[in-house]
């Protein structure tokens, strides 16, 4: 009896998932796992600042805003974009990155976007602004299927422990990715990148925090790990954001240029 091939397009969802074969599995279960943890996360939201995690994320006035974009990924809503133009909506659509020449972005070939990034290193995932495309790439398969929740301690108002405790795993690094498509499709705000958690925390005010990928990474696993130390934003020192605190390696312009997909261009509408 012959053996079926993985199909080449597959749904987690409202999310579809292209070109990743017999990974695809591994998409929707960290699908799953990321939909799992976000029910508590916006449950705890609604207390906004009277939940510990949520008032040292994101800040009084931050409310409204993180609770729908905490939902638009839970639930997979479409949303207008640069890409679709006014007459369409359309959900994140997933690309596994495996092979050179597979996935041509603008002219980049995106197997070596991934292998190189932005600024030198290789992101795990890759989100094109004004579109509803996110590249998964090969570094994203060495991080766990399961986040291993390691809550950090807080000395002298300051976060200290292993910061990539609360980001290593397949599940956050794809709610990362899905938090850019969401602030991208709300045009009163735009995207900013803090990695740094002390720097998410202190430095950033309640609207720059709704914009911040990561700021939201951090509350959804401390609200997993039920974590319960946390440095008060009103004790920061108001250090300025160094450039090491920013990165953007993990987006792309989308501008207006052509998604390639095994060398025929990609239509969002069909698919």
């Amino acid at each position: 009896m012959a053996i079926s091939a993985p199909p080449v397009v597959g749904q987690a969802g409202n999310y579809m998932i292209h070109r990743c074969y017999d990974r695809t599995p591994f998409v929707t279960r960290a699908l799953g796992v990321l939909w799992t943890l976000l029910i508590p996360a916006i449950e705890n939201a609604s207390y906004g600042t009277g939940n510990a995690a949520f008032n040292a994320f994101f800040k009084s006035g931050s409310e409204t805003v993180v609770r729908t974009i905490l939902n638009d990924v839970k639930e997979g809503n479409a949303k207008q974009t640069l890409w679709s133009g006014k007459d369409r909506k359309d959900t994140p659509v997933f690309f596994c990155v495996r092979e050179p020449g597979k996935l041509i972005f603008q002219g980049v070939d995106m197997y070596q976007r991934c292998l190189r990034g932005a600024q030198g290193s290789a992101p795990p995932a890759i989100y094109a602004l004004g579109s509803n495309f996110i590249f998964i790439c090969p570094t994203h398969w060495q991080m766990p299927l399961d986040p291993t929740y390691i809550c950090p301690t807080v000395v002298n108002n300051l976060f200290s422990g292993y910061q990539l405790g609360l980001l290593n795993s397949m599940p956050l690094n794809l709610l990362h990715e899905l938090v850019h498509f969401y602030v991208d499709s709300m045009a009163s705000i735009q995207q900013l990148e803090v990695l740094d958690w002390n720097s998410a925390v202190l430095q950033l005010n309640a609207v720059d925090s709704a914009k911040n990928a990561f700021s939201y990474v951090y509350y959804v696993a401390s609200v997993r790990a039920q974590c319960k130390a946390f440095p008060h934003p009103k004790s920061s020192t108001g250090r300025k954001l160094l450039a090491a605190d920013v990165s953007i390696s993990d987006v792309i312009d989308a501008g207006g240029g052509d998604l390639i997909v095994d060398g025929k261009p990609f239509d969002p509408a069909t698919g």
